[in-house]
This record gives C-alpha cells, structure tokens and sequence, in this order.
C-alpha cells in the first residue's frame, strides 16, 4: 500500500497533466458571502438547483467548493470558461460527469469531457481525485470523530477477519478498513452496503491502492493506475 504525499499550493498550480490529480480544500473558511458570490460565478443552472436543496450550510459549502475544484482544474486544462462546464451524476455509470455546453446552430448541447471524476467530503473538507487515464477510480475521506464506538461499528458491520484485524491494531484500522471499503465502492461502482460485511482485502489485489492521514483525517484511494506514489495538493485558497 502506497502513501500520499501532501503539498500546499495555489488553485492556478494545479494540473492534469500527471495521471492523477488530487485536491484537498477546507470549505469551511468559506463565508455565506462567498457561497453567493461564487455561486453566481460557477455554477450552472442545474447544478443551482441541486444546491438549493442542500439545507446544512456546511453542505452548501462542500458542494460549491466541490465543483469549483472541478471547474477550475478543468477550465484551466481545456481552456474553457468555468460556467460553460456543468458537473453532473450520471444515474446510469454512477459517477460524476463533467460535461460542456457547445452550440450547433439554434440548438444546445453537452459534450462530455474525456475525465474521471470521484469526490468525498466530510466535516467540511472536500476531497477530489480526477484523472485522464484511469477507468476505475475511487477516494474516500473520513474525519476521525473522537466519541465514535469505532469497535462496536466494526462488530456489527465489518467481516470477521477484519474484525480480528481491527481488534488488533486499533481505532487507525478501523478507519482505514472504513475509507478503503468505500473507496472501493466508488471504484468498482457498487452500492457500498454489498462490500460493508464482505473481507475487501483479495479484491484490492488488482488496484493500486494509496491511503494516509491527514491531520485528523484517514484518505484512501483506489485506481487502475500503475502509481507508485501521488501527491495530496492542499489547496490554501479557491479564489
């Protein structure tokens, strides 16, 4: 199992040219000032709806920094204006889509954009793994709440040999067994109650599998690349 590599950088730094680019950004610096005004900047129609019916403040603010990492990065590798870019679930592939508005005479449509897509938030911080080459692809992020009865979770829904594992080696396995299962669902785009009571570990053979801390948070990520090691951008600002 490899490592993150964590570096701070500007929004204007980041790139797609590796074969994976990794985002970190805390949402919660974000004022509801800042949610208008970038909302109003980035985000399309469609996606305005979605927001709307975020009703935690903390979740408006994950999904509109969210999509800004997306937009900006992709914006800046296309060369694109960022409101011409609309980010999107597809229902059918279960996986976030970005797609573009293009014009063909009177008509419009979206062109979707040749990327891979997997985001997780949690305690206000957003997570995005985003690649050009990669066709499975997987990230998950868990924030290490203190009062959490980790070993009873562990009992009543991992698999027994996790368990022992977990039994073993502590609260750290525990949370890494957590972010790698849902990881891997988001990889292999199965519903994550099918891998909760199933041993994960012989089906993370055929992945390159990365996973960390970070700060008071456990990251995984699972894909189909040949990575050895990728670097964790932690974003100081979005704006």
């Amino acid at each position: 199992m490899e490592k993150l590599s964590p570096v701070t950088k500007d929004i204007n730094a980041i790139s797609l040219e590796p074969s994976l680019c990794l985002m970190l950004f805390d949402s919660n610096v974000l004022s509801q000032a800042h949610i208008s005004e970038l909302t109003a900047s980035w985000l399309t129609a469609d996606e305005k709806q979605i927001l709307d019916r975020r009703r935690l403040l903390t979740a408006k603010k994950e999904f509109v920094a969210s999509r800004g990492m997306i937009k900006l990065a992709l914006a800046r590798h296309f060369q694109l204006d960022v409101r011409s870019i609309n980010i999107h679930f597809d229902q059918q592939d279960t996986c976030l889509k970005a797609s573009r508005y293009q014009q063909a005479g009177p008509k419009e449509y979206q062109e979707v954009l040749p990327v891979q897509i997997c985001i997780s938030h949690s305690h206000g911080k957003v997570l995005v793994a985003m690649s050009r080459q990669s066709t499975r692809l997987g990230v998950d992020l868990e924030w290490r709440k203190p009062e959490r009865p980790w070993l009873k979770l562990a009992r009543h829904f991992y698999h027994a040999r996790e368990l022992t594992r977990i039994e073993r080696e502590g609260v750290d396995s525990f949370y890494r067994t957590w972010t790698l299962k849902e990881a891997l669902a988001k990889a292999i785009k199965q519903p994550i109650a099918r891998l909760l009571s199933q041993d994960i570990t012989p089906m993370l053979d055929p992945f390159t599998v990365i996973s960390s801390q970070y700060q008071d948070f456990d990251i995984s990520l699972i894909t189909d690349l040949p990575s050895a090691q990728v670097e964790l951008t932690v974003l100081n600002a979005l704006f």
